[in-house]
């Protein structure tokens, strides 16, 4: 190493960067002079009660921070709105699910107030307002004094549920160069931190890389420090060759699951119609899986082929593709049985309800791309 005469200007600019960088001196900080960890044993954790985990949305945003990402124009920002709304009055989120009311706090921090408020006027489509939202199109970012402002609402608003934030990016430090994954952990863990403290639910919306990936978690932009310090990611995409959305989600606390959604043009809403792995059937699949579910669970290829009048080979061959499909499992009979979406026979088909059914069949209402208002 150089002695300090040694260096040039910009050698010694560059040093001088490093050790004042706030990253290299919080240590006195974070971990004072006296600090001695909380150690128990595992038998005294063990007789500890503590309260269950407390969800804004069941089975989707739990207490703690989740990550809502999807790509630009797809509709997450009316997602977190449609939310917002249904937490605030202790309607039904995604239209068929119950929440609990409590208060809700919305950053719109793309919008202005003008669009914000056509946004609500289609959400609301004429309804009452709720008395429990609070919106705001500006906020400070989190190292500048945003996250105190957040703290103070919640500390004014003690059955709070729900702040929701879009953008990130409105709200989060600038990035360095080289610290993506610490900056990005960063940006998100004190909203973690806060949202635990206060038992809610606090949710940020972001945007999607722009390669695909095989996991869904793997579209979020940005390095994993986003993913590692949230409790919870949503992830919003389009069903392929299909008309609707898919909504991913997983956690901590709760089981993964995956929501079809469609567009609703009359409330200005995703509504949640059925599991999206129904809506990624055919039309001939989906018809093999009412005939199973009509006949107890389980069917034989032969009362699958009567049943839908096809020939017995096209059945047998339909089946072996979705049995490697993981949509479908055979027993030692020989029958065949639904899967759910992990794969697994003898529970599923019990997932959200709300799908239209027509003649046996289920289907989703269509909507263009150009009926949409994003």
């Amino acid at each position: 190493m150089k002695n300090v005469s040694e260096l040039t200007v910009e050698e010694f600019k560059a040093e001088l960067a490093v050790v004042t960088d706030p990253v290299n001196t919080e240590t006195d900080v974070e971990n004072p002079v006296g600090y001695k960890p909380n150690i128990i044993s595992a038998k005294e954790l063990l007789t500890k009660v503590f309260p269950k985990p407390k969800y804004a949305v069941d089975g989707l945003l739990p207490e703690g921070l989740t990550v809502l990402v999807g790509k630009p124009k797809l509709g997450k920002s009316w997602l977190g709105i449609g939310i917002a709304v249904a937490v605030a009055s202790g309607g039904k989120a995604l239209g068929t699910i119950s929440v609990d009311k409590g208060n809700v706090l919305l950053l719109a921090l793309e919008d202005g107030a003008r669009r914000l408020q056509n946004r609500l006027d289609g959400v609301l489509n004429g309804g009452v307002v709720p008395a429990g939202l609070d919106v705001a199109t500006d906020w400070r970012r989190v190292d500048e004094g945003g996250l105190d402002d957040m703290e103070q609402w919640l500390k004014d608003h003690p059955n709070a549920r729900l702040i929701i934030v879009d953008t990130l990016k409105r709200i989060r430090p600038p990035e360095r160069p080289g610290r993506l994954y610490d900056d990005d952990y960063n940006a998100v863990a004190p909203l973690a931190d806060l949202a635990k403290q206060y038992g809610v639910a606090i949710v940020v919306i972001h945007h999607t890389r722009k390669q695909d990936g095989e996991d869904p978690v793997d579209l979020v932009s940005g390095s994993t420090g986003l993913t590692g310090a949230a409790d919870g990611v949503c992830v919003l995409t389009r069903l392929r060759r299909q008309t609707g959305a898919e909504l991913f989600a997983t956690g901590r606390d709760f089981e993964e699951t995956s929501l079809a959604l469609e567009w609703d043009k009359e409330t200005f809403q995703w509504k949640c119609v059925g599991e999206a792995a129904e809506f990624k059937m055919s039309e001939e699949r989906r018809a093999i899986i009412d005939v199973i579910r009509k006949n107890g669970g389980k069917a034989a290829p032969k009362e699958i082929a009567e049943a839908l009048g096809k020939p017995p080979a096209t059945v047998r061959k339909n089946l072996w593709d979705m049995k490697n499909a993981g949509q479908v499992g055979c027993d030692a009979s020989g029958n065949y049985l639904e899967c759910d979406i992990f794969g697994n026979t003898g529970n599923a088909g019990n997932g959200v309800t709300g799908v239209t059914s027509v003649n046996g069949h289920s289907y989703q209402q269509k909507w263009d791309d150009d009926s949409l208002p994003f």
